[in-house]
This record gives C-alpha cells, sequence and structure tokens, in this order.
C-alpha cells in the first residue's frame, strides 16, 4: 500500500468477496498479476476517519513513566510545503493533506467527553500532531475559531514554524482556542546553518518570534537539530543559555539523522559519512560521521545540553511559573531525558567509540 493506508479497509473487502478483479479497484495498491507488478491509481484523499482508542488494549492507562499519562492525540493535516533539506515529511506526503475543520472539531469533542480521560488532580493535555498545522492559513483559523467555542480544562498544544511569531491573528486565535504551547523549529542558532538547510529564516527571526508569541502567554519549546557541518564541539552551551534567556519552556534535540530520501541522505552517502543503514538504530542516535567533531562527542553534546537546561533550578522554577497543566509536564521530561542519557552513554561505549569517527575538519 502506497501513500495514505486508509484504503486498506477497501483492500479487505475486496478479499473478503473472494474476486481478485476487485484489486484492481483498491487506490495506492501494489499487488503482483500474472508475474508482473501492477501499481494502481495513487490518492492523496485524506477520508476523515476518527480514531476509536477504546479498540486498544489499556489505552486509557498507558504512560510516558509513572508521573504521565500519554496526552489526547488529534491529527489534522500531513505534510508540509517547505523543502527542509533534513525532513522526511516532504518526502513521505509530498503534499499537504488536510481534514475538514468540522471533522476535527468533533473528533476533538469526543474525545474530551471520555471519561477515562479525566484527571482529578491535573488538566490533561491534548496534542495536535500535524507537523506544520499553520500550512494553509485560512483552514487553520477555521479550526482555531471553532476550538475556541469549545469549553474544557484540557491545555493544548501544537507545532509550528518561527513565522508563527509574526502572525498577530493567529496567537490571538491561538490563546482563544486555549493553546497553551507551541513548539518551535529552531534547528540551530547559527544563520551559516539555517542557510545550509534550506530553512529560510534568520537567528534574529528565531528571538523576535518567540518574544511576541509569549506576549499572548503561550509557552515555547524549542526544537533543535545537532550536527550540521557547521556545527561544534560545545555548541550546546550556547543553546543551553538561549534556552534559559528567551525563557523557553523546554526544548527537544534530534541528531542530524539522514533519513532513506532526503537531500541530507543522498549528500552523506556520496561522502561516505554514513556510519550504518540498521534503521532500529535512526531513533535519536548518530548514525553518521558530522564534519566538525566525531560521532561520540556529537551524541555527547546533546545531553550534556540536556542535563543544563532540565536542572533541578530550570523544573523547579517552572513548576510554579510554567502553564497549569503542563508543569508536571516537564518535570517528566526532565526524568525521561536522565534515563535516555544513561542508555546513550553506554551506546557511546559500545558503538560509537568503536567506529572510524574522526572529524573531517
Amino acid at each position: 500500500m502506497r501513500g495514505d493506508g486508509y484504503p486498506v479497509v477497501e483492500l479487505v473487502r475486496a478479499l473478503e468477496n473472494g474476486n481478485t478483479k476487485d484489486l484492481s479497484r483498491v487506490p495506492n495498491l501494489v499487488y503482483k498479476k500474472n508475474g508482473r507488478i501492477v501499481y494502481n491509481q495513487q490518492t492523496s484523499q485524506i477520508i476523515d476517519i476518527a480514531p476509536d482508542f477504546g479498540l486498544v488494549k489499556d489505552y486509557y492507562r498507558l504512560t510516558l513513566n509513572r508521573l504521565i499519562r500519554i496526552p489526547l492525540l488529534v491529527n489534522g493535516s500531513r505534510g508540509c510545503h517547505f523543502d527542509c533539506t533534513f525532513c522526511a515529511i516532504k518526502e513521505v506526503y509530498r503534499d499537504v493533506k488536510k481534514r475538514r475543520p468540522s471533522e476535527i472539531i468533533e473528533d476533538i469533542k469526543s474525545q474530551i467527553s471520555n471519561e477515562h480521560f479525566l484527571s482529578r488532580f491535573f488538566p490533561r493535555v491534548m496534542w495536535i500532531t500535524d507537523d506544520n498545522f499553520f500550512s494553509d492559513r485560512e483552514w487553520a483559523k477555521e479550526v482555531l475559531r471553532n476550538l475556541a467555542t469549545i469549553k474544557t480544562k484540557y491545555v493544548l498544544v501544537l507545532q509550528a514554524r518561527v513565522e508563527l511569531g509574526y502572525d498577530d491573528e493567529m496567537l490571538d486565535l491561538l490563546r482563544k482556542a486555549n493553546i497553551g504551547r507551541v513548539y518551535i523549529g529552531i534547528e540551530s542558532l547559527r544563520d551559516e546553518s539555517l542557510h545550509n538547510i534550506k530553512k529560510g529564516i534568520r537567528v534574529e527571526d528565531i528571538k523576535d518570534s518567540i518574544k511576541n508569541i509569549k506576549k499572548y502567554g503561550i509557552e515555547v519549546h524549542g526544537l533543535f537539530v545537532f550536527g550540521d557541518d557547521e556545527f561544534r564541539k560545545g555548541d550546546w552551551l550556547e543553546v543551553a543559555n538561549f534556552v534559559k534567556e528567551y525563557g523557553l519552556s523546554g526544548l527537544l534535540i534530534q541528531p542530524l539523522t539522514p533519513f532513506p530520501g532526503t537531500k541530507l541522505f543522498k549528500k552523506l552517502k556520496r561522502e561516505g559519512r554514513i556510519l550504518h543503514e540498521n534503521w532500529s538504530e535512526y531513533n535519536g542516535k548518530v548514525v553518521f560521521k558530522p564534519r566538525r567533531l566525531t560521532a561520540a562527542e556529537l551524541q555527547e553534546e546533546i545531553y550534556r545540553c540536556y542535563n543544563a537546561v532540565y536542572g533541578f533550578s530550570h523544573v523547579f522554577k517552572y513548576m510554579f511559573r510554567g502553564r497549569k497543566g503542563l508543569r508536571l509536564g516537564l518535570l517528566g521530561e526532565a526524568i525521561i531525558r536522565r534515563r535516555e542519557w544513561i542508555r546513550m552513554r553506554r551506546y557511546i561505549k559500545e558503538r560509537l567509540m568503536e567506529k572510524n569517527a574522526v572529524p573531517l575538519l
């Protein structure tokens, strides 16, 4: 099945009928007929099917750790118009696919009305999982206007690009819709790096955007990528200081990862810098040879930054100043980062130190 998997329902019906001729009518299907591979017409249409989480055993009891239960998850769109060199989203979805605003709102209402999600002590969190919720500005405004009419104790969070901070009309709608936090793709604090990955922004744009978003009472969580060709040993400290100076609620760091099909993968493959293609380890581990430091040093940079940001002082202050409903989540996130660091130390010692990971410069 190519692309979105929704047509699998039609495939099941065709197989139940026992008529293989029906297979030709199933969109996105790839199958073999008389020794020949057949590619059915591919569709990018999103079918508005709201998930029934009750079908997942004990879904309502799942936790990220012993402190934090998983958030409610709602998806409104998939894909992104932008073309950052390291990102796989463009390659996977090609274009942006959106659900109807009315269907998104019904999905949200259905989930927040479920008593299994209610918490006696803390407001729950709903995560709108779109990679870039604002790919279509008018569509996003319609969703937010409808969302603002729903009375709920849930705090909502979503992802966005830096440009959101220049749009006061949208920020006002976010505030009215009870959006408590936005995850902003910052990636790097070097203009050269932002240019090389085709991000289309400058560091000054990032700073101005964060300041304006916070004026509306919305928290900012920074998303960073470590390891581009301009990244240097010790850059973690600048990022940690930036988080504190601009009052970010926290950060998420990923090492630059050459996912198959991306421009980055083709570049690093051509240069012989990919350490291995064991896809199960493309999950936050360094899997390539950085230009200015070793792979082991890059992995260390990530967790030095985490340790600096998620120290006792930052977490303690946030527990009093942070958005109600998100405070305990940051404590849980700090615990997760500490556990990850223990796991990654083992990975560095057992795997990366064995590799010929000498800096290229």
